[in-house]
């Protein structure tokens, strides 16, 4: 409390006792009653953040009630980080250490337009959160240099710092006042090796070679333009790098090399922290940057859905009937997966849902048989729904066990009638000719015969498993969609994908690469790049 009050009286506070108090006595129930988060911090580094924030503030505002400063201060600093129930819990503490004190929502009219502006160009949903959580970043970067934003993946934190970013330059391109062009360098930390991050000396002939963060660090450092300069480190934290960034994310800004260097950060220039969790990252660790923290709840599935029907199905007819089935089936699907599935490999609720919506837009194609002109709209609803089950299928439940799989075929049945009452819906395919489900066994051929010739370990006995993956691995693969194949040894990945390889024409060219723990990204690029024409030093093609 002591330091606390030392410190408002420092900034010009009057009453900084009775302030003190009451921040040292909120952290102390922050503490107590508050969740255990790896991204939480309230020891006195971020104590000191709130004062200095509250000094700032007082300076811009001198006539404004200091009770009134200190709960914007810690309002604005803390709020940001907090997890819902936790922030629902926050803001009773605040109203009972300052009753009767209402707070007025800061207004940013012509940044929040242009971040409207920027999420309508791209195309995205105005949702609240987006916009709520670009606000918090730009107000937590106001007041430090280094942020980290916090969450699942598809959470919306790319969406929000690059939204912020061409908001920013887009104000500052229009000559609003205070607003700057941003420039941002982005790198993945652990996709590279500790050397390549830092730098190393060569041994055979005693020279420094700069890594890719000290490289950049020089080049921005040295760089005499106002524009706002941003690192952002897209990857997850370990102790192994994030240490060696400790001098640089606090108030010294200083990149230290092992060399001796000292790389100082310019005043235009900030850090940016892309992070799933900070399971691993120690406490200096975390007290030295502010957190802005993204629920992949609060954002939901939902409007990723909204923008997919309105830019990829031309077609309103189509749009309404699978807003239908959307309401229909995917959220008691996604609920029973969540419920009483397992998994062979964890996928999140997200990307069970943008599968799917990539695999219905690869397979419902007139070809396919989802053509209103052909049978007329008596035909197409019930064409629509078989191809939206059939992805449905493939995408959220595509990972689930054999087990899994059968409880999922009676949630089906239990919604919808639609599939013949034999087998499993797994063991059905749409026939774009007949507009009906057929059995994947009605596509075997009736006696498979060896090509003479033959090397044994070519030969590929075609089977209702063969069928059905290959199927889908050449759909993904033709509409330019990634594909992952998992299970156990000896199940016939390796051949059914070089069968499905050997199949497409010379549009695609193939490269077989083997993964271990030791292999490194400079081998894997060594390998990328002899397979490709080097057009110029830095381009291949």
């Amino acid at each position: 409390a002591l330091i606390a009050e030392v410190m408002l009286q420092a900034e010009g506070f009057r009453d900084a006792k009775v302030l003190a108090k009451k921040t040292t006595t909120l952290y102390g129930l922050m503490i107590q009653q508050l969740s255990k988060q790896d991204h939480y911090d309230f020891g006195l580094r971020s104590l000191k953040a709130v004062l200095n924030m509250a000094g700032a503030v007082k300076r811009e505002d001198p006539n404004m009630q200091e009770e009134h400063i200190l709960l914007r201060a810690l309002r604005d600093m803390n709020a940001p980080k907090f997890i819902k129930e936790d922030a629902a819990l926050f803001k009773l503490l605040l109203g009972d250490l300052f009753p009767s004190i209402e707070l007025a929502i800061p207004e940013y009219g012509s940044l929040q337009s242009a971040i409207q502006s920027e999420l309508t160009h791209q195309g995205l949903q105005l949702h609240p959160t987006i916009l709520f959580k670009t606000i918090q970043l730009f107000e937590s970067q106001a007041t430090r240099h280094c942020n980290m934003i916090v969450g699942q993946t598809m959470a919306g934190k790319s969406t929000v710092w690059k939204t912020l970013q061409a908001a920013k330059s887009q104000l500052a391109k229009d000559g609003a006042p205070g607003y700057t062009p941003v420039r941002v360098q982005v790198l993945n930390p652990k996709s590279i090796s500790l050397n390549e991050i830092y730098g190393v000396y060569d041994l055979s002939t005693f020279e420094w070679i700069d890594g890719i963060l000290s490289a950049i660090f020089r080049t921005l450092a040295s760089d005499d333009k106002p524009d706002e300069k941003w690192i952002m480190l897209d990857g997850p934290v370990d102790t192994l790098w994030i240490e060696s960034m400790n001098s640089v994310m606090d108030d010294n800004k200083v990149l230290t090399l092992i060399n001796g260097d000292r790389i100082g950060m310019s005043p235009s220039m900030a850090l940016l922290f892309e992070v799933q969790d900070l399971s691993v990252a120690s406490p200096a660790t975390v007290s030295r940057a502010g957190m802005v923290y993204m629920d992949v709840e609060d954002l939901g599935w939902r409007p990723f859905v909204k923008t997919w029907l309105v830019q990829a199905i031309t077609d309103p007819d189509e749009r309404d009937i699978l807003t239908s089935l959307l309401d229909k089936y995917m959220t008691k699907v996604l609920a029973f997966r969540l419920a009483e599935v397992t998994e062979l490999i964890p996928v999140t609720e997200f990307n069970c849902v943008k599968s799917f919506c990539n695999l219905y837009s690869v397979l419902a194609t007139k070809d396919n048989g989802v053509d209103k002109s052909v049978g007329g709209a008596d035909q197409f609803a019930p064409m629509v729904e078989k191809w939206f089950l059939f992805c449905l299928t493939w995408s959220v439940m595509g990972a689930a066990s054999e087990d899994g799989r059968v409880r999922f075929d009676a949630c089906i049945r239990e919604i919808e009638t639609i599939y013949p009452p034999v087998k499993t819906i797994y063991e059905f395919f749409v026939d774009p000719k007949g507009r009906e489900l057929k059995l994947w066994d009605e596509r075997l051929p009736p006696a498979y015969r060896i090509l003479p010739g033959t090397p044994f370990y070519k030969i590929l006995v075609p089977t209702v498993d063969t069928l059905r993956y290959g199927y889908l691995l050449q759909t993904l693969v033709n509409g330019g969609l990634h594909a992952l194949i998992v299970g156990d040894t000896g199940v016939g990945k390796t051949s059914m994908i070089q069968k499905e390889l050997d199949g497409l024409n010379d549009t695609y060219q193939r490269l077989v690469m083997n993964f271990s723990s030791a292999t490194s990204s400079s081998t894997t690029q060594d390998v990328i790049e002899n397979v490709m024409e080097k057009r110029s030093r830095s381009r291949f093609g």
